[in-house]
């Protein structure tokens, strides 16, 4: 528990220097943070080789999220994948006609 909340700290701070805010309250292995689109957040991230879920399956009522595990994130990582968060949030979302 311990190394899950030093990790999920460690993340949440390397997305403020990021610029990223809105993260979903929660302790644990996830960390919820809402997105305008999941599906383009999601697939963004997958291109830079991270998996993140969709919120969708995971939520009733609240806004777009994605979930992203710190369960195996590797301190080292966590820089680099803060970076990889804020470059989704500003890729170009999905268009629907």
């Amino acid at each position: 528990g311990a190394a899950y909340r030093s990790r999920r700290r460690a993340l949440v701070e390397a997305l403020e220097l990021e610029g990223v805010r809105g993260f979903g309250s929660g302790e644990g292995l996830h960390l919820w943070l809402s997105v305008v689109d999941e599906t383009s957040t999601v697939q963004a991230l997958a291109s830079t080789g991270w998996a993140v879920q969709a919120g969708s399956p995971f939520r009733l009522q609240s806004g777009p999220a994605v979930r992203v595990s710190v369960g195996n994130l590797a301190e080292a990582d966590i820089a680099r994948l803060a970076a990889d968060i804020a470059s989704a949030l500003q890729a170009p979302r999905r268009r629907v006609y």
